[in-house]
């Protein structure tokens, strides 16, 4: 039963048991130890198997032989000259004990095993080859070239034919030839292991050669050879290269061996323009950190027409990202010549920057180069986005649409495009979008735009007439609502809605604070405004949306808006506030005691008129309006008076007191005594202020400068006289 089992991979533990139990029978043959051997944990478990074996059965050979494979390496050796003197050589035991040998560096040894393997009944022909010459060489046995090249043309240009080429130039005595297979050999070639396997498949055992030490050996010996300057750096690139490809995280290159390996690099591409140096030094930057040499060791690459299509900038700082978008904006122009060359830098630097939200710097991008010439769709989302985020909605769409035809299950892309119909207010293309988006891939977004679009589609069939009334109302609405109207459209974001928390509308409107309140209450009655309450923002402010027909009439007027503007933006000092600062109030109750006189209206009129240019900032006719009223006073003195004609002037020259200007109705009220000293200065100052704005004066004399102390003066000596001086 237990060689039945044994036959049968399924049951090969029912095998194991049953032997396990025969081995304290009487009932035992040879197989049975070599059974439990392979089928054992280890080979020191192993070997406790074949000894009790060989000890039951002196004789057996072939317990005798499996016993080679299952001691420790440094008990084979003593073992294998004992037992080479009591049997036959074989294939298997041959390759372990060149193996054995092998490791220790003893090659004599090895070689002489090589008599008892027939090659050509190898499983590993080409492998056991390279072996022979490499072990050959290693011994210092003189080889043959003719045997070199019988293995060259059987190798395939592997990497062990790459060693052999290294030995072929060692062994050469010809040092123009050596020097020639030196420069065309070359850099480098990768080997699938580092080390070789020998599969025995009869019993099989599998024996293993590292062959990096060998490899490295043969360099440091042809180093040694040769003088030429460029021979042994290219020699010397070889082993580094061959370092940096063995290397791993157990066995890591140092940053200082790093730059010695990146100084032969520079120094070899002086005289060589190859692409795998180019490929290593990219390495060697990557593995030192340097994002700004790797990346100009790449344009470097890639403009001596070396086609390395992939380059990485995931670990790029913004800084260096800045480096790179800033170089190949001022350096590369895309022409169908050379796009092939640029396409994986530039779908590259767009897709590092788009993950770095770097939306504005794609756009510069974009702008400075002709990407139409690449495949741009590649990374034609990241575009579209950034475009969209600058509010370039032409090309956004552009290049959305565009993107979909060859990306058709793009859900994001067709979800974006929606929401640009969506601005755009054609809510029914928008609503096709977002249900073919959320037709491809269900998500949160997609299915709060569905609902948010129908809702808007509701909405908007309301608002359509609403529209139409707000641009019968807008159409005789005064100027200063109309500028209040444009402040708060300026303020709207792209989709026409503007969040405004109640301390910021005066801010957006740029009045009053209960200034504020009743022009938004007019703009909701009127239809310039609807207040937003489906909206997606996350505030607890009032969110307003604007009107876009109001918004398509303003824009349709605004040369005339501007002009609108220069008259209207100092209105907003018309506040109780202020009026009440000025003592408007008190001023106009001591204007109306004046009886019926016919100067009443025009005193009441003309200080109104007065008021409005100074709350406006008018500064001319502010102190013009000054004037005007002073004259006023000084007639009104004068009738009181009963005065109806005086001589005033130098020639003292009769004239009627209505014919008077300010200088002349000052001189009689000086010489009547009727004015103090104190404000007839005043007015004297007053009288100044109005020649220095006569025309001819400010051309003349070209400093007349009206600061706001001369208005203050001019305007409160108006106030002080009308409020000090009798009117009854």
């Amino acid at each position: 039963m237990g060689i039945c089992y044994s036959k049968q991979y399924s049951k090969w533990n029912e095998a194991v048991t049953i032997f396990k139990e025969l081995l304290n029978s009487d009932f035992k043959y040879p197989a049975m130890y070599i059974f439990l051997a392979k089928r054992s944990k280890s080979n020191l478990e192993g070997s406790k198997f074949i000894k009790e074996g060989i000890k039951n059965f002196e004789d057996n050979k072939s317990l005798k032989k499996i016993l080679l494979f299952y001691l420790e390496d440094d008990e084979k050796e003593a073992y294998f000259l004992e037992l080479k003197n009591d049997i036959d050589i074989t294939f298997d035991i041959a390759i372990e004990m060149i193996s054995i040998y092998y490791s220790k560096r003893d090659y004599k040894k090895a070689l002489e095993l090589f008599d008892y393997l027939n090659e050509e009944e190898s499983p590993n022909k080409i492998d056991l080859y390279f072996l022979k010459i490499a072990i050959s060489y290693l011994a210092n046995k003189k080889i043959d070239v003719e045997v070199i090249n019988s293995f060259i043309v059987k190798d395939n240009n592997s990497f062990l034919g790459f060693i052999i080429r290294l030995i072929e130039i060692d062994i050469e005595n010809n040092e123009n030839i050596s020097k020639k297979l030196i420069s065309q050999l070359n850099y480098m070639s990768e080997p699938d292991n580092p080390f070789i396997e020998i599969v025995n498949f009869e019993n099989g055992n599998h024996s293993y050669f590292s062959i990096d030490e060998l490899f490295y050996s043969i360099l440091k010996k042809l180093e040694e050879k040769f003088t030429d300057v460029d021979i042994i750096r290219k020699l010397k690139l070889i082993y580094a290269f061959q370092e940096l490809y063995l290397a791993d995280e157990e066995k890591d290159v140092s940053k200082t061996r790093l730059k010695e390996i990146q100084k032969l690099v520079d120094e070899e591409l002086e005289k060589h323009s190859d692409k795998i140096l180019y490929l290593q030094l990219l390495d060697i930057y990557i593995k030192l950190s340097n994002n700004k040499k790797y990346f100009d060791t790449y344009i470097k690459a890639i403009e001596n027409s070396h086609n390395i299509d992939y380059i990485d900038l995931s670990d790029f700082n913004l800084s260096d990202l800045d480096y790179a978008n800033n170089y190949v904006m001022q350096n590369v122009k895309i022409y169908d010549f050379n796009s092939n060359k640029y396409q994986s830098l530039i779908e590259t630097l767009v897709k590092t920057l788009h993950s770095h939200e770097k939306y504005s710097d794609i756009v510069k991008l974009m702008d400075a180069i002709e990407y139409e010439k690449l495949d741009y769709l590649k990374f034609g989302f990241e575009i579209a986005y950034s475009f969209s985020n600058d509010k370039r909605t032409d090309k956004t769409k552009e290049i959305y649409e565009s993107y979909i035809i060859k990306y058709p299950n793009s859900d994001a892309a067709i979800n974006n495009l929606g929401v640009i119909y969506e601005k755009e207010r054609n809510y029914e293309k928008a609503l096709e979008y977002y249900k073919k988006s959320e037709n491809i891939s269900h998500s949160d977004i997609s299915s709060n735009n569905i609902k948010r679009c129908e809702e808007l589609m509701e909405q908007s069939k309301k608002e359509i007439d609403l529209e139409q009334k707000s641009l019968e109302y807008f159409k005789v609405e005064n100027i200063w609502i109309i500028d209040r109207i444009k402040n708060f459209y300026e303020d709207a974001d792209e989709k026409g809605n503007v969040i405004c928390p109640y301390k910021r509308l005066p801010i957006i409107l740029k009045c009053s604070e209960e200034k504020s309140q009743d022009v938004l209450k007019q703009m909701l009655e009127k239809g310039y405004l609807f207040k937003n309450k489906n909206h997606d923002y996350d505030t607890n402010s009032s969110v307003y949306k604007i009107n876009f027909s109001i918004a398509k009439r303003l824009d349709e007027i605004k040369e005339d808006n501007q002009l609108i503007s220069s008259f209207t933006s100092n209105l907003d000092r018309f506040t109780i506030d202020e009026l009440s600062n000025i003592e408007y109030k008190r001023v106009i109750s001591k204007l109306n005691v004046i009886g019926k006189n016919n100067l009443k209206e025009i005193f009441i009129r003309d200080y109104n008129e007065l008021v409005f240019n100074y709350l406006t900032n008018q500064q001319k006719t502010v102190v013009l309006m000054s004037g005007t009223l002073v004259e006023l006073i000084l007639l009104f003195i004068l009738n009181k008076k009963k005065i109806t004609t005086y001589n005033v002037g130098s020639k003292q020259k009769k004239r009627k007191i209505v014919d008077m200007d300010i200088t002349e109705m000052l001189e009689v009220c000086d010489k009547e005594n009727l004015i103090q000293k104190a404000p007839q200065k005043f007015m004297d100052g007053i009288k100044n202020f109005r020649n220095f704005i006569h025309p001819g004066k400010e051309l003349r004399e070209k400093t007349l400068e009206l600061d706001k102390t001369t208005i203050e003066l001019s305007f409160n000596i108006v106030n002080w006289l009308i409020l000090n001086i009798n009117l009854k």
